[in-house]
């Protein structure tokens, strides 16, 4: 292998290195900025919801239902539920069960500890900001994260495109 190709083949190496490493940083930091917005609205949401008395309605049945208003204007108002000593309580119509893990039950012994985490509910990806309100309740406000995750697909896929661009043109230039 001459030494004319070999300089090609390094400079091609280099610039898909940078190239590649952009585009991870760039997804990294896209990811976290959309992230972040989900997460201060689930924020948001929990400080006015905490605001307010939360009832719990018990049925004839033992069933349990929350009176939650909704957010003003039509805002993302997320999918409520409390967890307590009842199990999940819900609003009325509200069948889908948010869910519960040992996380989220220490949280509500302890009454201290908020956390997010991801789940998957009735086949949607949802981020859940688990916040615990006192006497052994946590509330639960989720919000499908369908949005976010096109998005990244879309920027995932430019990214890739730009990138074997940028080493296909390294190596055209290189040689």
């Amino acid at each position: 292998m001459s030494f004319r190709v070999r300089i090609t083949v390094a400079a091609a190496l280099a610039v898909a290195i940078a190239v590649a490493a952009a585009s991870v940083v760039a997804y990294v930091a896209v990811r976290s900025e959309l992230r972040g917005e989900v997460d201060e609205a689930l924020s948001d949401r929990t400080q006015v919801i905490s605001r307010i008395p939360i009832s719990v309605v018990q049925t004839s049945e033992d069933q349990f239902f929350l009176r939650i208003p909704g957010p003003e204007l039509g805002g993302p108002g997320g999918y409520v539920q409390v967890y307590g000593p009842e199990g999940a309580i819900r609003a009325p119509g509200d069948d889908l069960e948010l869910p519960v893990g040992e996380r989220t039950r220490e949280a509500a012994a302890r009454g201290s500890g908020a956390f997010y985490s991801d789940a998957e509910v009735a086949g949607t990806h949802v981020r859940i900001l688990n916040t615990p309100i006192g006497d052994g309740y946590v509330l639960q406000i989720a919000r499908p994260l369908t949005e976010v995750d096109a998005s990244l697909d879309r920027l995932r896929t430019i990214l890739i495109l730009i990138a074997l661009g940028g080493i296909g043109l390294a190596a055209a230039l290189g040689f």
